[in-house]
């Protein structure tokens, strides 16, 4: 396919991934096109250099150098930045897509906007500005056309290309402008030392547009545009915009300083001091028709945005402004089901579900959600004050377990499709660029990696001396956990995916060769082998006398730990994939025809089944009192482990592969709409 208009890369393939479609825009730093990633089956945006930057090799250093740090910004109002490389003579930028419209686009379409529809969007850029700053990064170029509105009434800031490390010069010459001169601040537009003063000015000057529908310091020409921010203040906004409150007032002028002394010295402070006056307020984002969206009848915007702005307020004053917002919620929910039923949003463009609880006894609360961007179908793990969760965009990620915040991030070269096993100051998992990796809790440094002939999706078990894992080149393998070693492999004839379990030196493990393994731990010499009617997926659970695991077969198998022999099998209408989990009495575990089952551990017999609607690939985990387990019907479920009875469920926008864990009473589970939930 080749374009019309005769762009050289339009109908291109880059990177023997990204499938380029159209063009998007131009602008100063180069073009941008909307591409689909093959490999992942996800859209993204792609920037490609303007080939004149690329020839700058003063400017190519500093921007592969930044394009490293940038990458590592995960943060819900910050486009993500999945990959740069070279491409022909120039290089590419490889971002999610977001759909929706600028806010160029928004504010022409209203002339200005209302102070109840300007401030969640100067409040979310706020929040992005303020994680990346916490990063050391600024922006330097926070403008209108560098922000975007989805559907839903997210923001999301784009165009981190210029960003800098903080404490850095603002490399601003009348011969070379790096960024955009309306809206930079004075020290930037001299080639000052910058800090994130600087960002706070530039959101200030967007805050004001939003306002008063006029940029206070636009000009035909750059030149007159940097004599403007020198020389003149901008026009009170209390002139043109009367019934603004004074605080509102107050804040502008704070934020759009000359001298950035009188600015507030960071953007936590600025959002503090909205939070001071929107404690009784819910505001919501006006609604943003994208081009896909374009024709169909408005329906009210359901938005986030309460939930950020009440996130906003201290925890002892929620109570009423919750109820308002949720009373709002509810209303906005059953309008725009009325209004739009037949309207199903793209998972990319929402943020995380609230949760819907359904004849329960109690309201389940979320506690965060951290974005991710590729589908989460391996369980998290928790672990010394972190969650470690892989991704299907390659990163490897530790969450703190409190405030959901980012604690480091590590980038593999293909999917992560396993749970993450921890030992000590070591965490270890398998990607599918055919390895295993070995990193430091701490920081995410790699310890060691080992290579195999294909794809690591088995998730790793880690004993006093050895790491135990499978890979799809049909082998077990055993390694010195501390250097990363081979001391045995194994072979079967088969993909090894299920996670090995290991007790009395003797590992056990499945394979899509149909059979099922018994080996030594110190060797890896056959014990015992059992052969089921299908491929074995489902990791083993191994008890007292047995050990269980189902298979492509629609059972669920338990064998003699020590012989192999069978005690018994359940039949299901549905292969059985997860991991079973093993209780007391009874075993729990989840069958691709929708239900989850309770079983006898002794006789076989069934206690009790939950139906979902749809698929169940998920591993069940277990409290004192309930089962927790994903569905693909995009729901976590937890229902009474004694009769099976619902007591709440968590919808998200994606299946849910990812099995629930529970600690401290949180449940974390990740989905395949890219986000790792905390659940209360």
């Amino acid at each position: 396919m080749t374009d019309p208009t005769g762009d050289p890369f339009v109908g291109t393939i880059i990177d023997e991934r990204y499938e380029v479609i159209s063009k998007i825009a131009e602008g100063g730093m180069g073009a941008v096109y909307f591409a689909r990633n093959k490999r992942l089956d996800v859209d993204a945006a792609l920037k490609i250099l303007h080939t004149n930057l690329a020839r700058n090799k003063k400017f190519l250093v500093r921007f592969e150098n930044e394009a490293k740090t940038v990458v590592r910004l995960r943060h819900t109002n910050i486009v993500q930045v999945f990959d740069i490389g070279p491409i022909r003579d120039t290089y590419y930028i490889a971002m999610e897509f977001i759909e929706g419209e600028d806010l160029v686009g928004v504010i022409g379409r209203s002339g200005r906007l209302t102070l109840q529809e300007a401030m969640p969007i100067a409040v979310q850029v706020a929040q992005g500005l303020a994680y990346a700053h916490e990063g050391g990064i600024l922006h330097r170029d926070i403008k209108p056309a560098n922000i975007i509105i989805e559907p839903q009434g997210r923001a999301v800031i784009t165009d981190f290309g210029i960003s800098r490390t903080a404490k850095t010069r603002g490399d601003t010459t009348l011969g070379s402008i790096v960024g955009t001169p309306e809206y930079m601040s004075l020290e930037q537009l001299k080639g000052m030392e910058l800090d994130e003063r600087s960002d706070i000015y530039s959101l200030g000057v967007v805050l004001y547009e939003m306002l008063t529908g006029i940029s206070p310091f636009r000009a035909d020409e750059s030149v007159q545009a940097i004599a403007k921010v020198l020389s003149e203040e901008a026009p009170p906004i209390e002139t043109l915009v009367p019934d603004l409150p004074p605080w509102v007032c107050e804040i502008v002028r704070k934020t759009m300083a000359k001298d950035r002394d009188e600015r507030f010295s960071s953007i936590r402070e600025f959002l503090v001091s909205v939070k001071e006056h929107l404690k009784d307020a819910v505001f919501l984002v006006p609604e943003v028709v994208s081009p896909k969206r374009r024709g169909l009848k408005k329906g009210p915007a359901l938005i986030s945005t309460v939930t950020s702005i009440i996130e906003q307020i201290p925890r002892e004053k929620r109570l009423l402004t919750g109820i308002i917002s949720s009373l709002i919620v509810i209303g906005l929910i059953v309008t725009a089901v009325l209004l739009v039923k037949s309207i199903s949003l793209p998972s990319r463009s929402t943020g995380p579900s609230e949760i819907i609880p359904l004849g329960t006894s109690r309201l389940a609360e979320r506690e965060w959600a951290f974005r991710t961007f590729g589908p989460i179908t391996a369980s998290p793990l928790v672990s010394g004050g972190a969650v470690y969760v892989g991704s299907g965009d390659g990163t490897l990620t530790a969450v703190d377990v409190k405030k959901g915040q980012q604690l480091w991030v590590f980038k593999a070269q293909d999917d992560i499709c396993t749970t993450p096993a921890v030992s000590g100051k070591a965490l270890y998992f398998g990607s599918d660029d055919n390895s295993l990796y070995a990193l430091s809790t701490k920081n995410g440094d790699l310890l060691w990696r080992f290579t195999t002939e294909n794809d690591v999706r088995s998730s790793p078990t880690v004993t006093d001396k050895l790491v135990i894992f499978g890979s799809d080149d049909n082998y077990l393998y055993a390694l010195n956990k501390e250097t990363g070693e081979e001391l045995w492999r194994f072979k079967t004839c088969g993909d090894v995916v299920s996670c090995p379990a290991v007790a009395d030196k003797v590992v056990y493990f499945g394979s899509c060769d149909n059979i099922f393994y018994a080996v030594t731990i110190d060797d890896g010499k056959e014990v015992w082998r059992y052969r089921a009617g299908g491929d074995i997926q489902s990791s083993p659970s191994v008890t007292k006398k047995a050990v269980l695991f189902g298979s492509d077969d629609d059972y669920l198998y338990a064998l003699n730990r020590e012989t192999g022999q069978e005690l018994w099998r359940f039949e299901t209408d549905g292969d059985v994939v997860s991991c079973p989990a093993v209780g007391r009495d009874t075993v729990y575990f989840g069958s691709k025809d929708n239900w989850l089952y309770a079983v006898n551990l002794e006789k076989g017999t069934l206690t009790w089944r939950f139906e979902t609607m749809d698929d169940i690939y998920s591993s069940a985990s277990l409290t004192e009192r309930s089962v927790l387990i994903g569905s693909d019907d995009k729901n976590v479920y937890t229902v009474n482990i004694v009769d099976g009875v619902e007591r709440w469920r968590f919808p998200t926008e994606g299946k849910v592969r990812s099995g629930p864990v529970v600690s401290g009473g949180i449940a974390f589970f990740g989905s395949r709409d890219g986000y790792l939930y905390a659940v209360r």
